[in-house]
């Protein structure tokens, strides 16, 4: 009876996962343990634990705060579903992963899981041809380095969505096409991108249904990845009348631009009214001159200089054609004269200029004065006596926009007695 009563035994504890609340999300700037722990943690879940226990794991994976919490959210849902979820998993999510994955602690498992394609999710191509049963044809499955290639590189659930969104007709022509003109690696690299953005899902649809699917695959062969991502930008029709009016021998000079200035020919082709006009310069002049004339003047501007001149100046030997080709070899002039002349003169009267003036004059005026010059001259003188006068000798023309220029320089006063001497001056002559 003096013994001290002994402990009531207390029954055993229930293993931590079944009774533990899941831990805690690191707070915002604090490291996670490390990815293994998180990993192992997932894993014992699995294999006997509780779900919570495996979302706690997942949790510990990440760190914290800020734009991270969305991958977190998606990471602990994907993990807590195990390998048969991995199997369904959707792009939707994918993208949300790739886009923050600087806040995943994930390591190399991350790419597989952010980046789930139809040879990592099999049930997925067999939907895909269940959907579009043309997908499976000879042609198709004729070239399985590409096919497999595509698959690859292209995200579950973007490329149904395009298939959904493009013809049958269209894919059954195009795509065996596309599979035997262009390498696999073109085809994972420069086509598989822009079939994983939605939003140039419609523009290349509309390009397959409208362009040779040859042409096409000609230009995704050769143009270098992300440039065509940038072009398609533009409007659809305007892409599809470029590449259809561009001559066959000219396409190397079209994807020269595409490569070297793809963001100025998107823009061009966005403001441009009648797109014939872009591809009549590609055809029939030096893109070295295009090149540097994009690199300088605005593309606005010189959609507004197209627009100005009637479409008779875009045949070979029409005005304005024959202006540009005077430049070809002539890289300074370009770049210090005309470039400048483009960008300051008003579009309409450029284009009576280049019209009204012979190439070879109206570039020597340049050459002597400069672009600041002939606009100053443009100010203070009668626009169609200097075309009249510019048309005759070219020392003349070349003296006569010295001589006035140096007086307008001078003198404000001499510059409105030019004006008002060379407006009857005209008048006479008229």
């Amino acid at each position: 009876a003096g013994r001290p009563s002994s402990p009531t035994p207390r029954p055993a504890a229930r293993p931590a996962a079944h009774t533990a609340a899941p831990a805690a999300m690191p707070a915002s700037g604090e490291r996670a343990p490390s990815c293994l722990s998180g990993c192992l943690a997932w894993a014992r879940g699995r294999l006997g634990s509780s779900a919570a226990a495996g979302a706690a794991g997942a949790r510990r994976c990440n760190r914290g705060g800020g734009s991270g919490a969305a991958v977190r959210r998606r990471t602990t849902k994907i993990l807590t579903m195990g390998p048969v979820g991995l199997m369904r998993y959707e792009s939707a999510l994918s993208e949300s992963l790739e886009a923050e994955s600087s806040a995943s602690c994930l390591g190399g498992v991350q790419d597989f899981i952010a980046r789930q394609n139809h040879l990592t999710a099999p049930r997925s191509t067999i939907r895909l041809v269940s959907r579009h049963p043309h997908l499976a044809g000879l042609r198709i499955l004729s070239r399985p380095a590409g096919l497999v290639a595509l698959l690859r590189h292209c995200e579950v659930g973007l490329l149904e969505s395009f298939c959904d969104e493009c013809p049958a007709e269209t894919l059954r022509t195009a795509l065996p096409e596309l599979l035997q003109h262009c390498t696999p690696r073109q085809l994972a690299r420069t086509l598989a991108p822009l079939l994983n953005d939605p939003t140039l899902h419609q523009s290349l649809v509309v390009v397959l249904q409208q362009t040779d699917a040859r042409r096409v695959a000609r230009i995704i062969d050769e143009v270098e990845p992300g440039k065509l991502d940038i072009v398609l930008r533009c409007p659809a029709s305007a892409a599809v009348m470029l590449v259809n009016a561009t001559e066959e021998n000219r396409i190397p000079s079209m994807l020269k631009l595409v490569q070297q200035a793809p963001a100025a020919l998107s823009s061009l082709l966005t403001h441009s009214s009648d797109c014939r006009k872009p591809a009549a310069v590609v055809n029939y002049v030096d893109p070295e001159v295009i090149l540097s004339l994009l690199a300088r003047v605005s593309s606005l501007r010189i959609a507004k200089i197209l627009d100005s001149f009637p479409p008779s100046h875009f045949r070979p030997d029409g005005g304005f054609i024959r202006f540009l080709r005077h430049l070809e070899g002539e890289r300074k002039l370009t770049q210090d004269r005309v470039a400048p002349f483009l960008q300051i003169i008003d579009p309409e009267v450029v284009a009576r200029l280049v019209q009204g003036v012979k190439a070879d004059a109206l570039l020597e005026v340049l050459r002597s004065v400069g672009a600041e010059g002939v606009a100053r001259i443009l100010d203070n003188t009668n626009i169609d006596l200097i075309i009249t006068l510019w048309n005759g000798p070219l020392e003349l023309a070349v003296s006569y926009s010295a001589g006035p220029l140096s007086f307008i320089q001078k003198d404000s006063r001499a510059a409105k007695a030019i004006k008002s001497v060379t407006d009857k001056v005209q008048l006479g002559l008229a």
